[in-house]
């Protein structure tokens, strides 16, 4: 387990756990729609204040990651790729981890090591077998004297035993065993965390039909988003002139847009230690993390949410892995008081914040905005 550093900023030291609280605000704008209710904003049914998903806000920030790819270094590229993204196959980013690692994907192929691969290509497999660079894979069939032959053939060629029952087993069908699944697991998962922030920070399920790397939970966690008070939400009738057929009726067609008024929502973020330290993550990483939260907004603007603006984010730092004060206490010292019983601006609130000096010992106070 890493140490508490003493020359990091207290919010950039992974081995501190962090809670977090941050506001942003919307105007005309719909920070996450609902695709329950054809797509207007989220509401809490109960007392119509406006939500935002952790998994809207996190879409955000491996977007902006991708974003800022190519002004990374080469290093810095080959850990922050992103995991999930649209229209890439979930399936494919394992295998192609599966490859990297040399290890074996499914009961139809072996993975195997170039001394392996040598061995064979002396063998004379027969014709159902297919002998590539990195492995052999099977597609057919062998009666028991095929098997019995095949058998014999690779022993007298000096095919080590073990070798010989793999390609067996590949020609019954056989899946690779419980322990060969939890062991490529075990390889794949350190390999993902190394190679993509959001595996890194948020963690996943990341378990296929062939291929798993198993599942992992992400130091980093969100609450759900809410706005302080109820929105009003302001609905408009939009029309497209534009026909993408010809025999569509001419004068357009009409939809709907609804966008919240005005509001600030506050969310609630949390870091630990102990899973920062098993995952790898460092301090560039939780910079990132953080400049992501500040600047998603700013690169995710479209006629649905022109003016999402984030406001400010407090991080309580602690001097111990574990923490050293409930983290509801701390959250809850960061008030928001009202000016007015139907803010419509900014101006209507302000932001209350605990006096540094009377924080708990072992608790250390930043503010980025």
């Amino acid at each position: 387990m890493t140490t508490i550093s003493s020359e990091l900023p207290a919010h950039l030291d992974p081995a501190r756990r962090h809670d977090v609280v941050f506001f942003f605000s919307a105007h005309l704008s719909n920070p996450n729609g609902d695709p329950d209710d054809d797509n207007r904003p989220r509401v809490n049914p109960v007392t119509n204040q406006g939500l935002v998903t952790p998994e809207s806000y996190k879409r955000k920030i491996r977007d902006y990651v991708l974003l800022t790819r190519p002004w990374m270094t080469a290093t810095e590229r080959d850990r922050n790729d992103i995991f999930v993204q649209s229209g890439v196959l979930f399936s494919q980013q394992l295998t192609d981890a599966y490859d990297a690692l040399s290890l074996n994907a499914s009961e139809q192929g072996l993975r195997l090591s170039p001394a392996e691969v040598e061995s064979l290509m002396d063998a004379a497999l027969p014709t159902p077998f297919t002998l590539h660079e990195t492995g052999v894979t099977f597609d057919g069939t062998l009666d028991r004297r095929a098997t019995e032959q095949l058998t014999r053939d690779l022993r007298e060629r000096g095919v080590q035993d073990a070798l010989v029952n793999r390609l067996l087993d590949l020609t019954r069908g056989r899946k690779p065993s419980k322990g060969t699944k939890l062991d490529n697991e075990r390889k794949t998962m350190p390999y993902l965390q190394r190679r993509y922030f959001d595996i890194r920070m948020f963690g996943g399920v990341l378990i296929g039909e062939n291929v798993s790397a198993g599942s992992t939970r992400g130091p980093v966690q969100f609450s759900l988003i809410e706005s302080i008070d109820p929105v009003d939400i302001i609905e408009q009738t939009v029309t497209r002139v534009a026909r993408h057929k010809a025999d569509e009726k001419a004068g357009g067609m009409f939809g709907r847009r609804a966008l919240v008024r005005f509001a600030v929502y506050r969310g609630h973020m949390f870091v630990s230690a102990p899973l920062a330290g098993s995952s790898g993550v460092t301090p560039n990483d939780l910079a990132l993390l953080y400049d992501a939260m500040r600047q998603a907004f700013e690169h995710s603007r479209s006629s649905a949410r022109p003016d999402l603006r984030f406001l400010r984010m407090v991080i309580f730092s602690h001097d111990h892995p574990l923490g050293r004060y409930p983290a509801h206490r701390l959250l809850d010292s960061v008030r928001v008081e009202r000016h007015t019983d139907a803010p419509s601006a900014l101006e209507d609130y302000t932001f209350v914040l605990p006096d540094p000096a009377a924080l708990p010992a072992g608790v250390v106070m930043t503010v980025l905005e």
